[in-house]
């Protein structure tokens, strides 16, 4: 009878050829090739889907901000500041609409905000509303620089900027929210939202190009030239020379707009190209800002 044994195994058999250490790297490598194609496909696929989005949706985190302005700010309605900058912000959304109404999917009427700080700013925010701080107004005074702010701040809403801003995980938690009936403050969980995030919607370069060519048409439009219209971006321009030179913090309002040099040259040319300023040797008499007790 033939007699059988087991052959012996050859030594190291369990050990791989290649090293782990490559596996490893290899494997990481790929997953993070994974993760920046899936992050570049949502940045693209959010900013497509943000204007597509009902206003709607929109306006259920806007209920959210403007309970958050509430608890965090003294917000008075009755300000006559607020009034005017309120009046000033509705002629400039019935302009802008006139541009390219197919554009709008966003709110009927822009809600501001007036609010008392040390900070010049003004910014968009979600569910159509615009926060103007009373020390952008100490630090204007003609209208057309005002409005020209303002103009930029309601083009920002106009193209449904803040929405984008936001993040792609807001735009799906907004569509998760639509089927399961979720409320403002469920999403509000979600985002760790507080007052600092409203002043740190950050748009980029485009977005800050588009609102800036709006707002500049609409000056246009409203007042026949563009005389005054970058007071505050002048005022900015000081600033930033002055924390340069004595190593200040950059103002708020200046890192959330950086280039602000550059932005005036470039929108100078603009008016320049589109013959937008006033004709050479015609007088302009610029408005001042009223006076507000």
């Amino acid at each position: 009878m033939p007699q059988y044994s087991n052959a012996k195994l050859p030594e190291h058999i369990n050990v791989s050829k290649v090293s782990p250490l490559k596996d490893f790297i290899s494997l990481t490598g790929g997953l993070l090739a994974i993760a920046f194609v899936l992050a570049f496909t949502l940045a693209i696929v959010g900013n497509w889907l943000a204007p597509k989005i009902p206003y709607e949706w929109e306006q259920r985190l806007g209920d959210v901000v403007e309970s958050t302005l509430l608890d965090d700010f003294n917000l008075n309605s009755e300000h006559p500041q607020r009034a005017y900058l309120q009046a000033l912000v509705d002629q400039l959304w019935k302009l802008q609409l006139t541009h390219e109404s197919s554009v709008n999917t966003g709110p009927n009427t822009i809600t501001v905000h007036y609010v008392e700080s040390d900070i010049a700013n003004a910014f968009a925010t979600l569910g159509g509303q615009i926060i103007v701080t009373s020390a952008l107004l100490d630090k204007i005074t003609h209208e057309t620089g005002l409005y020209f702010i303002l103009a930029h701040e309601v083009a920002h809403i106009k193209y449904r900027h803040p929405i984008q801003a936001i993040g792609r995980g807001v735009l799906f938690s907004l569509v998760l929210s639509a089927f399961t009936g979720s409320q403002g403050d469920d999403l509000l969980d979600h985002l760790t939202w507080n007052t600092g995030s409203l002043t740190l919607l950050r748009f980029n370069r485009h977005q800050e190009q588009q609102s800036d060519i709006e707002a500049l048409r609409t000056l246009y439009q409203h007042y026949g030239h563009t005389e005054g219209a970058f007071e505050f971006f002048e005022y900015l321009v000081a600033e930033e020379q002055k924390a340069d030179q004595n190593e200040n913090q950059v103002p708020v309002f200046l890192s959330t707009h950086p280039d602000t040099q550059a932005r005036i040259v470039k929108l100078k040319e603009i008016a320049q190209e589109q013959r937008w300023q006033p004709m050479p040797g015609k007088s302009i008499t610029l408005q001042p800002l009223p006076k507000f007790e």
